[in-house]
């Protein structure tokens, strides 16, 4: 996109919707990634992480993030030879916060060690009150 058509734009976004540098309309970011507006909301039907804000009237208002995340997808699609289900899951799997693994044998391990110690603590403090007694 040359400058001049690419300030044009920038203008016209500031006129009609009010929308800050960083945000983007449906219109320029199907332009950007030469797809249809159907493609798109398609894709955030298929897609969940994909969630542009919605303003007035409920347009879409595309963050740097989500054309970022639309600029992956095309290219997982076109480029990766992957399948809209197939990037819905990536997506998902990579978005997914990791669940820690747990070994039972080693967490059984340390509670019997924490019960030994609360039981040490115990008598101790039972020694130390007595001795508190004599003096």
């Amino acid at each position: 996109m040359s400058d001049h058509n690419k300030t044009d734009n920038e203008a016209d976004r500031q006129i009609l919707f009010n929308l800050p540098e960083n945000q983007y309309t449906i219109s320029q970011i199907c332009q950007e990634l030469d797809l249809k507006t159907h493609q798109l909301r398609y894709w955030e039907e298929r897609i969940k992480i994909l969630q542009p804000l919605k303003g007035k009237g409920g347009r879409r208002i595309y963050r740097q993030r989500d054309r970022q995340l639309l600029i992956k997808i095309k290219q997982l699609l076109t480029e990766d030879g992957y399948t809209l289900d197939g990037v819905a899951k990536l997506l998902t799997d990579q978005a997914a916060p990791k669940k820690p693994t747990h070994n039972s044998a080693l967490l059984a391990q340390i509670a019997a060690d924490l019960r030994q110690i609360k039981e040490r603590l115990a008598w101790l403090r039972k020694t130390l009150a007595s001795d508190e007694k004599k003096l």
